[in-house]
């Protein structure tokens, strides 16, 4: 279906209060493929946020997030059934990213998550959240730094390129960061190589670091990811051979 489904929007709803839960569940999947043309629709998708079934919740918040903007006045349903953990922040953080509203109300429930969790995949999936959300997870910086000593390889790598997307806003992540340049795991090298080119000019410290690895890490990528972060740190530093090793 497609935005010139709109005709078709009073008998879907319809279909939404069947006593079928498969068809219920079926219909809200149908209500988001509409895309931007089912705003109609909103008043219906919300009562489901707010009264239906876990799956059918879940089910809602994605489709609002494939709505888009035009689902921008579900956002404080949204927001409130994640805070109440009427939907998991897994599904309610890109759902909202997705229509217009940087989900800040998240921050503190996903840095909550990451303190009580030792489970390194769990953290990965807290953490990357909190990537996703972007400048306004600062807050967070402080326990993701600590996140970087995790036990798994891969959660380090994966946190650490969080850290870069939150950007500047970043920068007390340097030091913790540049101790990352040296992990003996290449892809957690690489990733703190992209998250501090991310924090630009607030990375300048790390250049010296950056410069060695650019010139001599027997990893290309980490390499050429090192070589991209110079760059984005000092727009005018002179190129390394980056590839000659």
């Amino acid at each position: 279906m497609g935005p010139n489904a709109r005709s078709a929007v009073p008998e879907i709803i319809r279909l939404a209060e069947s006593r079928v839960v498969e068809t219920r569940l079926r219909t809200i999947e149908l209500l988001g493929t509409i895309g931007p043309a089912s705003e109609s629709v909103l008043p219906e998708l919300v009562a489901i946020l707010r009264t239906g079934s876990a799956q059918e919740r879940e089910l809602t918040a994605r489709s609002l997030g494939a709505i888009g903007p035009s689902a921008g006045t579900a956002v404080p349903d949204l927001v409130s059934a994640m805070k109440s953990n009427r939907i998991p922040l897994g599904i309610a953080v890109p759902a909202l990213i997705s229509v217009g509203h940087a989900p800040v109300e998240a921050v503190p429930l996903l840095i909550a998550q990451l303190r009580m969790n030792t489970n390194s995949f769990a953290r990965v999936d807290f953490g990357e959240l909190l990537g996703l959300i972007g400048p306004a997870a600062a807050p967070a910086v402080p326990v993701l730094i600590d996140a970087l000593q995790d036990p798994e390889s891969r959660t380090r790598a994966r946190l650490a390129f969080a850290l870069g997307q939150i950007g500047p806003n970043a920068s007390s992540a340097v030091p913790a960061l540049t101790t990352a340049l040296d992990d003996e795991w290449w892809y957690v090298r690489e990733n703190a190589a992209i998250a501090l080119g991310k924090l630009k000019s607030n990375a300048v410290t790390a250049i010296p670091v950056l410069a060695r690895l650019a010139q001599g890490d027997r990893n290309k990528d980490v390499r050429n990811a090192a070589l991209e972060a110079i760059k984005s740190i000092r727009p005018n530093a002179v190129e390394s051979p980056a590839n000659e090793h």
